[in-house]
């Protein structure tokens, strides 16, 4: 089936998180308790087409699902699809490095323990991936990986099914009058 798609536009502020908010959100979803929910903070979205819904708020969390995914799928085997796609509007490039890290999991080999030497050696490889919203989606994504990295298999596996079939997103679709 075609999968959702979330849409940031232009307006939106690039991607910040950092290692606070990536593990606080990492903790989160592995603490739920086996017969537990879990809702992330709610989405303002509203429709623009078919299957296309514009982030109005809560890109940012939006973002780190969507990066916690690529690196169970890429570093673990785990994730087999994602479940909806990102397609952002701020930068170009933007668009193709969550794309290229998805599909293609072009930072795998760059998951060394010191993020700055990595994104240096990341830029030099990829010249056209060097700005502010992928250095944080690269380094969200080395925090993801360095925290599910301290995890037993077994640890991994009950993480993801909290994730796929525990973790659950509100949203509040909101109609935009011209």
């Amino acid at each position: 089936p075609e999968l959702n798609t979330f849409y940031v536009a232009s307006y939106q502020r690039g991607y910040r998180w950092g290692k606070d908010e990536v593990e606080y959100l990492l903790n989160d979803i592995n603490s739920i308790a086996t017969d537990k929910k879990y809702c992330i903070q709610p989405l303002a979205v509203t429709k623009i087409e078919d299957k296309t819904w514009e982030l109005i708020d809560g890109q940012q969390r939006t973002t780190t699902v969507f990066l916690i995914q690529a690196v169970l799928k890429n570093c673990y085997s785990l994730q087999t699809e994602t479940f909806y796609k990102l397609d952002y509007n701020t930068r170009k490039s933007t668009k193709a490095f969550l794309n290229d890290i998805s599909e293609n999991d072009i930072i795998k080999a760059f998951l060394g323990d010191d993020f700055e030497a990595e994104w240096e050696r990341f830029t030099d490889l990829n010249p056209a991936n060097d700005n502010i919203d992928n250095y944080h989606l690269f380094k969200s994504y080395l925090i993801i990986y360095q925290w599910l990295n301290t995890k037993q298999n077994k640890e991994l596996k009950r993480f993801c099914e909290k994730l796929k079939n525990q973790t659950y997103v509100i949203w509040h679709p909101i109609s935009i009058e011209e």
